[in-house]
């Protein structure tokens, strides 16, 4: 990580900086920044430069971690359970959503993750070694409910939803010295403990449906070279409904009330993931796609009890969320004016008058806010503030994390985003291309630590979702074709630095690389 002054950044001492120079010199054919996105760009890095400079912030101050590591609502959305703490050990809360009085249900756990019975009246913890069961009416019966160490691998794959208080559980089988496993199973566990075998095969299982009845409905699974979706009716035997394309992405949300459909999330048959329909006979249909034409679908929110889908989100450019009702949409415009320009993660319960949990981000938020939001009326209640520490970091001072897209040489378009320390001429400040890692991973709109802390030293920042990154659809992420290292990805990442420069954004004398 880079920590001296910008005027200590000369290409002489550093050799990535020379490397970079030294690319950036050779005269190699250039893309253009898109003419609607230019005037975008200029307006954005001219109102940082209005801004007053930002005070020197300590290193530590960036590193700081949220004192909340988890907020769950209750499907009925009458109680909010949360985790505080980061380290070791972390303390169970519990807010009231009416009364909003919050009481301390454990003062120590190693839980790391949490989940509700869909009846509301029990808690799931999940710890690396086992899951947690707590009843909230404080009688007996709170303790282990099962193991998940041992020489079979077992993971918690969720709440039942066809259940009161059950939780599902894969489990693979071992034999000894066999190089992968002989089984995959699905059991079902409810707070006594009782397990019941919902399916078992010699196919790795990847995802699974439960329908409204609690019979499984739909298996994704891995046939030979392949990857199938299958589905049955109760009492009927299993039949293939889809055979995935290679490099096809789905995830299962639920089935439909009564449990002939599957909603999945996935790219099938398109471009980018997509909220689908799949019915018993194998025909699908496209529910919602991003309406900007960009990005995948990143997160759906789904009603409680019935599984059915409330509103979709999408994070790869700006963040953005859509109901998919007109009531829905309706209430998201409202919590947009109460939130401008904010990054919103929901959770609705299944009661009609029942408030959500709002989670709000923002490029110059260290820490996420909590709010309960009244649909019915738009009223806004931040919560929990008493269980975070304040963030070291003021938002007034921060850099904004800006958007931008540019052409490639052969015409392709890039995204990507841009932080300008505030109240400086970018002419003078070294600008600093951070590559992200993977290569199939992606640079996300919200607030990124090591981004401001360089800012906050005198770099301009610039993160390119070079083509290979995810979150923009499948064309974008194999249109690398392979070509990393020294190839068609490193000339994305030079001719936006470039366009930068030629838009007056960075000194040309000062340019380095890292990632």
């Amino acid at each position: 990580m880079l920590t001296g002054k910008p005027e200590l950044a000369k290409p002489q001492t550093s050799a990535i900086a020379r490397l970079a120079w030294l690319v950036l010199a050779l005269g190699l054919p250039v893309g253009a920044l898109l003419a609607d996105d230019l005037s975008d760009l200029r307006g954005a890095v001219a109102l940082e430069r209005s801004r007053a400079p930002a005070p020197r912030y300590e290193r530590a101050d960036f590193l700081a971690q949220p004192e909340i590591s988890r907020v769950m609502l209750s499907p009925d959305g009458r109680h909010v359970a949360v985790l505080r703490g980061q380290q070791r050990s972390r303390s169970l809360w519990l807010l009231d959503t009416g009364n909003r009085r919050l009481r301390r249900l454990l003062a120590s756990t190693d839980a790391t993750q949490l989940a509700w019975s869909q009846d509301g009246r029990w808690l799931f913890l999940e710890s690396a070694r086992q899951v947690s069961k707590l009843a909230l009416s404080g009688g007996g019966g709170s303790g282990v409910l099962l193991r998940l160490a041992g020489k079979d691998q077992r993971e918690l794959a969720g709440v039942d939803p066809s259940q009161p208080a059950a939780v599902l559980m894969f489990e693979q089988v071992r034999t000894p010295g066999a190089a992968k496993p002989s089984r995959y199973r699905l059991w079902r566990v409810d707070v006594s403990g009782r397990k019941t075998l919902l399916h078992e095969d010699r196919r790795a299982l990847l995802d699974f449906a439960i329908g409204p009845d609690g019979h499984l409905a739909f298996l994704r699974r891995v046939e030979g070279e392949h990857v199938t979706i299958v589905g049955r009716l109760p009492g009927l035997p299993w039949r293939e409904l889809l055979r995935n394309e290679a490099m096809e992405r789905a995830s299962f949300l639920a089935t439909s009330a009564d449990g002939h459909n599957l909603l999945l999330v996935g790219d099938i048959g398109g471009d980018r993931r997509r909220l689908l329909r799949l019915d018993m006979d194998g025909r699908w249909q496209v529910l919602h796609v991003d309406p900007e034409g960009l990005a995948d679908l990143d997160e759906v929110v789904l009603d409680a009890r019935t599984g059915q889908p409330l509103i979709a989100s999408y994070r790869s450019v700006v963040a953005a969320n859509y109901g998919l009702s007109a009531t829905h949409a309706r209430q998201l415009t409202v919590l947009r004016s109460r939130l401008p320009g904010s990054e919103l993660e929901l959770s609705l319960g299944s009661e009609t008058a029942a408030p959500w949990l709002v989670r709000e981000r923002g490029d110059r938020q260290q820490h996420a806010r909590w709010h309960l939001f009244d649909p019915a009326t738009g009223t806004l209640r931040e919560i929990l503030a008493e269980l975070a520490d304040p963030p070291r970091l003021s938002g007034a001072v921060l850099a904004r994390k800006i958007p931008i897209a540019w052409r490639a040489s052969d015409g392709m378009r890039l995204h990507g985003f841009l932080s300008v320390p505030p109240g400086v001429d970018p002419r003078r400040l070294p600008l600093l291309a951070a590559v992200h890692g993977g290569p199939w991973s992606q640079v996300r709109p919200g607030f990124a630590p090591s981004t401001q802390f360089l800012v906050n030293r005198g770099y301009i920042v610039f993160e390119p979702n070079f083509r290979g990154s995810t979150g923009f659809g499948r064309h974008y992420l194999f249109a690398a074709k392979g070509d990393f290292g020294n190839g068609r990805v490193q000339r994305d990442i030079e001719e936006g630095v470039r366009q930068l420069l030629a838009q007056g954004i960075g000194d040309p004398k000062r340019v380095g690389i890292t990632g």
